[in-house]
């Protein structure tokens, strides 16, 4: 108490590699943006996924959590936002939300493997017998249920927001509808058709009964009153069987009406998807192939680099780095200007502030106390349960911490607390407790705006293409998964580790 640090000290605090690792980044991002490639994939990713918002959310959803499994969350956001977006405008999807559940998925699929997400790479690096292979076997099982359950949740959280049409970017409101209109059309004015011919019919019939009275009135004579009766009766009859013929016949035209009209409703919506399909990629191709041919390959190799770092014990910040040098080094139009507008600058100063907001929150030994207090819960339980105690500790406990601060630095300070845990009188088995640990800290990041990097760099994106990302928008839909993934990991690692003790 009473400790006070220096300038120089809180400077120290500073997170300079991943600034850096984002600015790299961006910059790749930027020039790739100029090329017109996010719009030509979005158009290119629409032609097969986007007949229904479902499937085209499904596939956003998947191929997130499959990148994310290897590239940093920051990189695979940074890629696919842009993308998600034009593809939203294109299907009539609700876009703020869309990236919301793409950031979700890229927290959970980070958790897939030791290089998917900063506390996965601490985990690796610090604690022995961790390896690459065994850490994602214990954990991808749990990862894909996460998966399953996550998106059924965002399919009924965003249900009206997925019943949209695909047509949408390239029509006003009122050609989006009129798409849908004469169908309907169609089918009134082919039923008002057939009300007119039944009603003509019946007018005929009855000037045909009428005629017929009168003739067969003038011929019987001295009955008038008894022919009246009994052509009356035939009329009624005549009257009777025509209604009943007239139903079955409107009957049998609706049912056919109906089929013809699935079927032209099925053929009107393919051809209305297959010209919006035209239209975009039409609207949308490659705009500056030479730049392309320069930043395509040295993105792959970028891509490359983060997941062979850890065999080589590669600096991951100054990968995009050097590859965002060599671009503007190598980009035949020389316009780094641009570029360095699209550079998300306040997203940067961001970083850097939470950097050393949380820096100095470790530094005051709240997190460490925090660390300390759940070591002592688990030590005041009967060690023949205080495996799957502890288990359930560390899993909400890193969850609820990783909602609410930065998770490096809460990571930093458990991963000595498990390994006391491991070392003490009860012997707990290390490799549960890294998986409830990592479990814990990733999932957990997809409680609040501020609880991941990848969060973070989404709102700024948003930001830039004028769709603000609020923090109440963020938490409605992450609070939620985070309580679904959090409670099939709880289930996951005492049934694996406890009852079945595989591990």
């Amino acid at each position: 108490l009473g400790e006070r640090a220096s300038v120089a000290h809180v400077a120290s605090w500073l997170d300079v590699d991943t600034i850096l690792l984002l600015f790299g980044m961006m910059v790749l991002v930027g020039y790739l943006s100029s090329t017109g490639f996010f719009e030509f994939l979005a158009a290119e990713t629409f032609a097969r996924y986007g007949q229904t918002p479902r499937r085209l959310l499904f596939a956003l959803c998947l191929t997130t959590a499959a990148m994310s499994a290897f590239l940093d969350n920051v990189t695979t956001v940074l890629l696919i936002a842009p993308v998600t977006v034009h593809l939203c405008r294109a299907a009539r999807m609700p876009p703020v939300d869309v990236v919301i559940a793409i950031v979700l998925f890229s927290n959970i699929g980070g958790a897939a493997t030791l290089i998917g997400d900063p506390p996965n790479v601490m985990i690796g690096a610090q604690l022995h017998g961790i390896t690459f292979t065994k850490f994602s076997m214990h954990i991808v099982p749990v990862v894909l249920a996460c998966i399953v359950a996550s998106f059924a949740y965002l399919q009924w959280a965003l249900g009206s927001g997925l019943r949209g049409g695909t047509t949408g970017l390239l029509a006003t409101d009122d050609e989006a509808a009129s798409v849908h209109r004469p169908r309907a059309a169609r089918r009134g004015t082919a039923r008002r058709s057939r009300r007119g011919s039944g009603a003509k019919l019946s007018h005929a019939r009855e000037i045909t009964a009428v005629v017929g009275d009168g003739g067969r009135e003038s011929g019987v004579g001295g009955r008038p009153d008894a022919g009246n009766s009994a052509a009356h009766a035939d009329r009624n009859a005549d009257a009777d069987l025509g209604g009943a013929i007239d139903a079955d016949a409107e009957a049998d035209a609706d049912a056919h009406d109906e089929e013809e009209g699935g079927a032209h409703e099925m053929l009107d919506a393919r051809s209305d998807f297959e010209l919006e399909v035209a239209a975009m990629r039409a609207r949308y191709p490659i705009k500056d192939a030479p730049l392309l041919r320069v930043v395509g390959p040295m993105l792959v190799l970028v891509v490359a680099a983060f997941c062979l770092a850890s065999l080589f014990e590669l600096d991951l910040a100054w990968i995009p780095a050097f590859a965002a040098v060599a671009v503007a080094l190598l980009d035949p139009n020389g316009d780094l200007d641009a570029v360095l507008a699209r550079v998300e600058w306040s997203t940067l100063l961001f970083f850097g502030c939470l950097s050393v907001l949380m820096r100095g929150v470790a530094w005051l030994g709240l997190i460490r106390a925090v660390g300390e207090g759940l070591a002592a819960a688990v030590a005041a339980v009967p060690i023949a349960f205080q495996l799957p105690a502890a288990l359930v500790i560390i899993l909400w406990a890193s969850a609820i911490f990783s909602s609410l601060v930065d998770n490096v630095p809460f990571t930093a300070a458990m991963i000595p607390i498990i390994q006391a845990l491991a070392s003490s009188d009860a012997k707990l088995p290390l490799t549960p407790l890294a998986i409830a640990l990592a479990l814990g800290t990733c999932l957990g990041g997809n409680g609040t705006i501020v609880a991941a990097s990848a969060n973070v760099v989404a709102a700024g994106v948003m930001q830039g293409l004028k769709l603000p990302l609020s923090f109440y928008a963020f938490f409605r839909l992450g609070a939620p998964v985070v309580i679904i993934t959090v409670s099939i990991s709880s289930a996951y690692v005492v049934i694996m580790y406890v009852v079945l003790g595989l591990y």
